[in-house]
């Protein structure tokens, strides 16, 4: 995480978003088998990207929820 937050502060991003990984329609027909990580590990792993980035917007994007914005 830290190495992302070197980039995005080195390069001056206003927004950082983590999109849920969807399995249907790769191109890599391997991924269809990768199950897609939950809204609430979304929630956890922008949480913790908030805690390197407290300058910038984090939000993450979910099919259930949408766009939500990370406030701690």
């Amino acid at each position: 995480m830290r190495a992302i937050a070197k980039v995005v502060n080195d390069i001056g991003f206003e927004i950082y978003t983590l999109q849920q990984f969807r399995s249907e329609k790769t191109l890599d027909p391997n991924f269809k088998f990768i199950r897609s990580p939950t809204a609430e590990k979304m929630q956890e792993l922008g949480e913790e990207a908030k805690k390197y980035l407290p300058d910038t917007k984090v939000q993450v994007v979910t099919q259930e929820n949408g766009f939500e914005a990370i406030i701690i």
